[in-house]
């Protein structure tokens, strides 16, 4: 009798031990895809990491390595011949952008950083008529219209309209001014020219 119920014990134990395959199949399943979410999600924030990382040392870097000029007139480029010129600088020069915050002609605004990285005599600054409606004066008694240019190299300055920048022509049949070109280059070295010359005519 004794050995009866032993038998019966162990056979019980052995029901209670072995489960069903499908549930069996199933858990085995959850443990997988959970060793695997938990990998793909480790995964996943290193790459998001290491993208913040090469986002934050690229931003640091000048725009002459992380921009290419991609505009069929290279408008954001300046020449061999500006490089050249500017390498020689030995004077201090200042280039205002005088146009109010916001309003800043982005083309200008980025050919303006292309002179300050090619030389570490130039300084670019943006100055607000609003916050500073007298600046202007202390280099000409004209008005200046927006996005216009002061060049500053000591007791010397020369003003660069916004209207001599941008190249335009006149349409007859509609009487309206259409932009044919961009001399921002020209304008700011012949400026350049000008306010660090020994000799003036």
């Amino acid at each position: 009798m004794k050995l009866k119920e032993k038998f019966n014990k162990k056979d019980g134990q052995n029901k209670k031990e072995k489960k069903p395959l499908k549930q069996r199949i199933k858990e085995s399943m959850n443990g997988k895809y959970l060793k695997n979410g938990s990998y793909s999600v480790v995964i996943s924030a290193i790459f998001i990491v290491i993208v913040i990382v090469i986002n934050m040392i690229v931003g640091s870097l000048p725009s002459k390595y992380t921009e290419f000029d991609v505009s069929s007139q290279k408008l954001y480029s300046i020449g061999d011949e500006t490089k050249a010129y500017l390498k020689k600088l030995d004077k201090d020069i200042a280039i205002y952008q005088v146009v109010q915050s916001g309003s800043e002609d982005e083309t200008l605004k980025r050919l303006l950083e292309k002179y300050a990285e090619e030389s570490s005599h130039i300084k670019v600054e943006t100055k607000d008529p609003v916050v500073n409606p007298k600046f202007t004066s202390q280099y000409t008694s004209d008005d200046v219209s927006a996005n216009s240019l002061i060049v500053v190299c000591g007791d010397r300055s020369k003003v660069v309209s916004y209207d001599t920048i941008y190249q335009s022509s006149m349409d007859y049949n509609t009487y309206s001014y259409t932009t044919t070109g961009f001399d921002g280059e020209g304008q700011i070295d012949s400026a350049i020219s000008y306010v660090t010359s020994e000799n003036l005519p």
